[in-house]
């Protein structure tokens, strides 16, 4: 009877304690994502997705001569958490003339975009992204980048900006595994740009080829309160004092 006379009391000072939760922690204003293949004009191939829908699950695949680019995408939230999945990969191969002479021309194969969103509540943004690249020869360069800045005014302060980086300059093959894991908390009350980039560059026209393929994951989730964390820490004191 003590016992439960004792789980009795923890239970009501949680509930009590609690806060409700806001009506939502976060909306999602805007986005622009997909994947590109850019040569020297006037080759080239493009497409993204901008119109905001909850869930997006989508797929694009783009091409210029030899060359590939593909995204895909599993985007949901609700009041209290957002998932933004982003896959992608490239096969870019270097196959463009110069336009002048002396000069060298590049194919930039890529898949990235930037996802817009009001922070009503403080957040953790979480990163999670990784991608494999394999470039077979001379002059290829690869790099991963993921950031959030907030948007305001003219310089749209950073909150954070990664990027890992490989390229053939110097010598060739490289292969290996881009990886990044950040976390990183935002304040209420502003707009904020998540953005992220997978690409390869591939210069003038050897014939060598970069592949890769990866992803990059972000969630949101709110700031836990003192409001929240007091009573599971009250709730096991007295439990441990009750056991002693």
């Amino acid at each position: 009877m003590r016992i439960a006379s004792t789980f009795s009391i923890v239970l009501a000072i949680f509930l009590t304690c609690i806060s409700p939760a806001p009506a939502s922690v976060f909306t999602v204003d805007q986005w622009s994502v997909g994947a590109g293949v850019q040569g020297v004009f006037p080759y080239g191939s493009g497409w993204s997705f901008q119109t905001v829908t909850n869930p997006f699950v989508d797929s694009v695949q783009v091409y210029d001569r030899e060359s590939s680019s593909a995204a895909g995408f599993n985007f949901s939230w609700d009041e209290e958490y957002g998932n933004f999945l982003s896959l992608g990969s490239q096969h870019c191969e270097a196959q463009n003339l110069p336009p002048f002479p002396g000069g060298a021309a590049t194919e930039h194969c890529s898949s990235g975009g930037s996802i817009y969103f009001t922070a009503t509540a403080d957040l953790l943004v979480t990163v999670d992204a990784s991608y494999n690249y394999n470039l077979t020869g001379p002059n290829l360069y690869t790099d991963l980048v993921v950031g959030a800045s907030i948007v305001e005014g003219e310089l749209w302060p950073e909150v954070f900006s990664i990027n890992r980086v490989a390229d053939t300059f110097v010598s060739y093959p490289a292969a290996g595994t881009f990886s990044i894991s950040h976390q990183a908390t935002l304040l209420a009350g502003h707009q904020y740009l998540i953005g992220y980039s997978m690409r390869i560059l591939a210069l003038g026209n050897t014939g060598a080829v970069g592949t890769g393929d990866g992803y990059v994951h972000f969630t949101l989730t709110p700031v836990p309160e003192p409001s929240a964390i007091l009573p599971l820490a009250l709730a096991t004191m007295l439990l441990r004092r009750r056991r002693s």
